[in-house]
């Protein structure tokens, strides 16, 4: 499927919003758990990263399991979730993106805040040559500049993070 398909047939947001309103902080959690366990015989460190309302689960992974990193893209509503900064347990790299219509800067803000309030080690960065979804090649809001330099900072970032 090339991306102008995937775009047609996954544009309808208004009827994925009922499901996507649907999950709970403990349904995020009951998954990272199941994964994390999984994974956790293999490596010692673990990291995680999300995109959108993965950026969310990764959030909300990092405040409820021993991660070592978190990498949150866009972070549908995290502001939600924020006070769950407390309970982080490694470092959140966040990136936003300066055009997004979808996250407003004061939701970005209370995360942000939150983070700092708890002592956290975070990275918040803004990319504002960027709309929502700017790393998905198969959006309109694709942008490949901007994805290949969010791309080399989570690399960086995890390396540093996990070896």
């Amino acid at each position: 499927m090339n991306s102008t398909d995937f775009r047609q047939k996954n544009n309808n947001f208004p009827l994925l919003a009922a499901h996507f309103q649907s999950i709970t902080v403990n349904a995020l959690i009951n998954d990272s758990t199941a994964v994390y366990n999984w994974y956790v015989v293999l490596k010692d460190k673990i990291g995680c990263i999300g995109f959108c309302l993965g950026g969310r689960a990764s959030f909300v992974a990092n405040s409820a399991l021993p991660l070592s990193a978190s990498v949150s893209f866009y972070g549908g509503y995290t502001h939600a979730v924020s006070h769950l900064a407390a309970t982080l347990h490694g470092p959140q790299l966040f990136f936003r993106a300066g055009k997004d219509q979808h996250i407003k800067p004061e939701h970005v803000h209370t995360v942000i805040e939150s983070v700092k309030n708890a002592g956290k080690d975070y990275i918040n960065v803004g990319i504002s040559y960027a709309d929502h979804g700017f790393f998905c090649d198969a959006r309109a809001a694709y942008h490949a500049e901007a994805a290949r330099d969010a791309w080399c900072m989570v690399k960086s970032f995890l390396k540093n993070k996990l070896g």
